[in-house]
């Protein structure tokens, strides 16, 4: 009898089979959950990042009697420095309003730097990119140029609530370099990004405004996934007539 009652006791091999494909199964309902809450997380924690950096950018202005910080990465008045060092982010001028690194990279900003350059070839290294946003060229940028006129005090903005101040960019370049610009709507060349935005967050991107708001939105065209190179033609996009009715809100073109 206790030989026959310990074989009831254990499990058959098809009940093994059973018990491991309902096992698998819910790993495979619960884990894109799972990593959909993560990136949640991650989309929360870039938008809290953009809101500090724009207030910076606002303590900025009201301690320069209205001028907005530079939007490039190249002089000594730009929000940052060019490269992906931490020099860049320190001698900006911004880092003494936001001092901490981690504000300047969004967490889901997976980007490998590999390359850098000199005359000769190309020197391999490999480490992260230490800055995942960029600033709006509308913004601050001392010369007309891309088709706009740019503005340089923060009491000439249209409207600081629906206007752009920075975004995401997937610059392949080593580093972000530069402001971020996309061309006006109604310009001659409308139909064309120049810059890509980043779509790390589940298909959208993250937007910081000059208000100090940030905003997460879903891309609808399947195409901004997909930009590899500057200037990429895609036209009738909702994606890059909603950035472009962000971007240059006084709508004002050369």
């Amino acid at each position: 009898m206790k030989s026959a009652d310990m074989r009831r006791g254990g499990f058959t091999l098809i009940e093994l089979l059973v018990v491991v494909a309902i096992i698998t199964l819910l790993i495979a309902i619960l884990l894109p959950s799972l990593t959909n809450a993560r990136e949640t997380a991650r989309k929360t924690i870039c938008l809290t990042n953009q809101h500090q950096i724009s207030v910076a950018w606002y303590a900025y202005t009201q301690e320069f009697h209205g001028n907005m910080v530079g939007p490039g990465t190249g002089g000594a008045s730009d929000w940052v420095r060019s490269g992906n060092t931490d020099d860049s982010l320190k001698k900006g001028a911004l880092w003494p309003y936001v001092n901490d690194m981690g504000v300047y990279r969004c967490p889901s900003d997976r980007r490998d730097y590999r390359a850098g350059y000199n005359i000769n070839d190309i020197i391999e290294t490999d480490y992260e990119y230490n800055r995942s946003y960029s600033f709006n060229h509308f913004l601050g940028y001392p010369a007309k140029s891309w088709n706009i006129f740019p503005i340089d005090r923060i009491t000439s903005i249209p409207t600081a609530a629906g206007t752009m101040l920075m975004v995401e960019e997937p610059d392949w370049r080593g580093y972000n370099m530069g402001s971020w610009v996309v061309r006006p709507r109604f310009s001659p060349a409308e139909i064309s990004w120049v810059d890509p935005i980043a779509t790390w967050h589940l298909g959208g991107t993250n937007f910081g405004f000059a208000d100090g708001h940030a905003e997460y939105r879903r891309n609808e065209d399947t195409r901004t996934a997909e930009i590899n190179q500057f200037f990429a033609v895609h036209p009738n996009s909702p994606d890059l007539e909603y950035v472009q009715s962000i971007f240059n809100t006084n709508n004002k073109w050369y």
